[in-house]
């Protein structure tokens, strides 16, 4: 039997928890990859508050921006991008390489069982 990922959570604990996982984190592709997360996180809460996007978002971006820089916030929009556009393909990626033994193709496999 392979490992399972948690079971969806409280997005705004989520939010929180990547938050101050950001502020501790010094390398870049982490930062990127984390801050791309922290965003698809908030752009789906928009959505699901009924929320334009940006309501919320655009606020956090801008702090991103004067923190981090353009380019490294391009590099957050893009993840943000395919966590909301291809979201099983991401959680696939971001398990096969968070998680030690994740097998995508057996883990979905015993899914299907």
């Amino acid at each position: 039997m392979s490992p399972q990922l948690p079971g969806p959570q409280d997005p705004k604990a989520l939010m929180e928890r990547l938050d101050g996982l950001l502020a501790a984190e010094t390398e870049e592709e982490k930062i990127r990859a984390g801050m791309g997360i922290r965003l698809a996180l908030a752009m789906a809460q928009e959505l699901k508050d009924g929320k334009p996007f940006g309501s919320n978002t655009a606020e956090l971006v801008a702090a991103w921006m004067h923190d981090y820089g353009q380019e490294t916030v391009d590099a957050a929009v893009k993840v943000a991008r395919e966590f909301l556009t291809k979201p099983e393909e991401m959680r696939k990626a971001l398990a096969k390489r968070l998680t030690p033994g994740y097998d995508a193709d057996t883990t979905d496999a015993d899914d299907q069982e």
